[in-house]
């Protein structure tokens, strides 16, 4: 079974940062990725969602924190 999102995501940014992330841990206020990051980031996204990413359409918080992540590219995916 496949990760869920959440945890790829945090995982991920956890081994970025060396320290464990949590969904509303300010990501780019912190530091805790680079701008080189996000363009892995980004890929990643991609691949969980199944479909790229409109980066035309980007609004300047969408990778704020991971909790910002979901709301952003996972949204329609979300069952609450």
């Amino acid at each position: 079974m496949k990760d869920a999102p959440s945890i790829t995501l945090k995982r991920w940014i956890g081994e970025r940062c060396g320290r464990a992330v949590a969904d509303d841990t300010p990501l780019l206020e912190e530091e805790l990725i680079t701008s080189f990051d996000l363009v892995e980031l980004i890929l990643i996204i991609e691949e969980l969602r199944g479909n790229p990413i409109d980066l035309l359409h980007l609004a300047p918080g969408s990778f704020a924190s991971v909790a910002q992540i979901l709301k952003t590219f996972f949204a329609e995916h979300t069952h609450v």
